[in-house]
């Protein structure tokens, strides 16, 4: 899909986000909650200052990963 077209008022952004993954059912909530979170994150720091990526951005032992695989799995077998 397209990328969103975000306010420049970082507190209207907030809700932007917000409101755009409350809109996504099919992504359980404390996913939804920590995407929420790093996108915040990553969008009050500069870009040039973060560090690259590694291995850890896929973490797959935590209960919010574990939520989304049951999650999608179950889709499958569903639709």
């Amino acid at each position: 899909g397209d990328a969103p077209v975000l306010d420049s008022d970082f507190d209207k952004i907030s809700d932007q986000i917000s409101t755009s993954l409350n809109d996504r059912k099919d992504i359980p909530s404390s996913i939804r909650m920590q995407l929420r979170n790093a996108v915040l994150s990553l969008l009050s720091e500069d870009p040039r200052a973060r560090p690259l990526p590694s291995s850890a951005l896929l973490k797959t032992d935590t209960p919010a990963y574990a939520s989304w695989y049951v999650h999608s799995s179950l889709a499958r077998f569903i639709s």
